[in-house]
This record gives structure tokens, sequence and C-alpha cells, in this order.
């Protein structure tokens, strides 16, 4: 696969991250966010591992433990995301969520001692003046549900730089799937010790576990872990600042929430910023980042 293959199925693999927002609100109808992440990612796993059966039956150990440590984190990531959508507006948690773009490449430089290339720092730029556009309305004054969000743009591009590491080095696809049931499982432990244990209690709450189970995790980590082999962190936290307008998109169409004149130009610049930090001109050829 080559990078820009590896960078058009991260364009998907956003979708799949966008739907989330949608998917998560139907979720937390009905359950309490640990325990949402324990369903999602446990059918995940199961349905991954069902798949790719063959290619799961030789993991070597440096996978596994890569795998624990993307699953916790992961874990964390969508746990921490539940319970901003409970106390924040979907806008808002899509700005301060879509900061992981000036994430990665801060955490990569702490990392790898090299400062960002040009197009990263330009893009870097153009993309945050598009979240801005895109989500700010008003005003924002920090507060709890803020905080969380904040937190979870940390975590999320501490997932994408160590996931970039770790598929760097082992198979993609083991890791993506491994990290599904790893985080299950903590998500499953964790969920008695913070919160009541409870099933759906409708079809509109097994739809949303089912969604999440397939779209926003079976195929997006599982995918995202597989093109991160082939691609670099810097890229794909660029990519998924795509996310809000994905999410905005479904919104739209299921939800019937229509952007106004700024959001739009502020979708136009994000699509910008990610088009100019993903290009490479003809004449240089880079090397992926390798931690």
């Amino acid at each position: 696969m080559s990078q820009f293959q590896a960078n058009i199925l991260l364009v998907f693999v956003t979708i799949g991250w966008g739907s989330s927002y949608l998917f998560t609100k139907y979720g937390l109808a009905e359950l309490q966010p640990i325990n949402l992440v324990a369903y999602r990612f446990l059918i995940a796993f199961l349905v991954m591992y069902a798949i790719f059966y063959k290619r799961m039956r030789h993991v070597i150990k440096e996978t596994i433990q890569a795998s624990i440590i993307l699953g916790i984190i992961l874990c964390c990531v969508s746990s921490v995301f539940g319970y901003a959508l409970i106390v924040t507006t979907a806008s808002t948690a899509g700005f301060l969520i879509a900061t992981t773009v000036v994430m990665v490449p801060m955490l990569m430089i702490i990392l790898t001692k090299q400062a960002p290339t040009r197009q990263v720092k330009i893009g870097t730029v153009i993309v945050i003046t598009g979240i801005a556009l895109f989500s700010i309305h008003d005003s924002i004054s920090f507060e709890i549900g803020m905080i969380l969000c904040l937190f979870t743009a940390f975590l999320y591009a501490l997932h994408i730089v160590l996931n970039n590491r770790f598929a760097q080095k082992n198979d993609g696809i083991q890791l993506g799937v491994l990290q599904l049931g790893f985080g299950g499982l903590f998500a499953t432990i964790c969920t008695p010790l913070f919160e009541t244990p409870a099933l759906p209690q409708t079809s509109q709450g097994y739809m949303a576990v089912i969604m999440l189970a397939l779209i926003c995790s079976a195929f997006a980590v599982v995918m995202q872990s597989w093109a991160q082999q082939y691609t670099t962190a810097e890229h794909t936290g660029f990519i998924f600042a795509l996310e809000p307008i994905f999410a905005a998109i479904l919104a739209y169409i299921f939800l019937h929430e229509s952007m106004s004149q700024q959001e739009i130009l502020g979708a136009l610049f994000i699509f910008l910023g990610v088009v100019v930090a993903n290009h490479t001109p003809r004449k240089k050829e880079y090397a992926l980042a390798k931690i």
C-alpha cells in the first residue's frame, strides 16, 4: 500500500470516527459511557477476530504488549469522550477534540526531537483557523466539559502517535484487533467499579451499540492500525481533522441540523489545511516518520 492509498483509507476511517458523535449520543441515552465502550469494543473484537482468524493464530509477544497499551488508551479516549458529550455541546466538543491535529505534531517533536515540516506548520494554522470558524459561534469559557474534551484530544493524539510507532514494527491488523479486545476487557473491568452495568432498553439503543461496534470500532480501529503502517502520525492527525465535518454532515442527514455560512467556510479551511499538510513536493521524497 502506498502512502497516498493509506491516507485515502484514513479518510474513510475518519468518516467512521465522525459517525461516533451521532451513535454515541444515541447510546448515552440508555447506557453510561464506560459500559457503552465495553459493549462496542468487545463486539468489535469478536467480529474482527472471526474475520481475521487465520491471521490471528500467530501473534508475537511484542504485538500483545503494544496492543495492551493501545487498548487501555483507546478505552480511556472513548470513555472520556462519552462523559464530555454528556456535559457539553457537540459543536464545542468537535472543536476542542479536533485540537488533536495540533497535539500530534507537538508529541512528535517531543519524541523524535525533530521539528515538523513546513507543510505541517502551514497546515496547522489553516486547520485551526477552519476549526475555529466551524465551531465557535459566541464565546468559549472553560468548564468541566471543555476540560474533558481537551483531555480526550490529548489521549487521542497519544494514541495516534503510539499507534504509528507500534504499527511500523508489528502487523497492523493484529494490532488493531487485539487492542479492541484489551480495550473492551479494560472497560468491562472498570464498568462495575465506576458505573452500574446495564443493557440497552430500546431497539435504538441496541442499534447504537451495533453501529458503534461495527463502524466506529471494528472498521475504524483496525483499518487505522493497518493504514498507519504506511503513513506518518502527522498525516493521520491532519486527516482526522476532517472528523467534525463528517460529524456535521451526518447530523444534517439524520438529525436535520443545518450548517451556517460560517461553518461551511470553516469546513473549507479545514479541507484546505489537510490538503496542504499532506502535500509532498514531487522533487523531494519524505521518509516515513519512525520514532
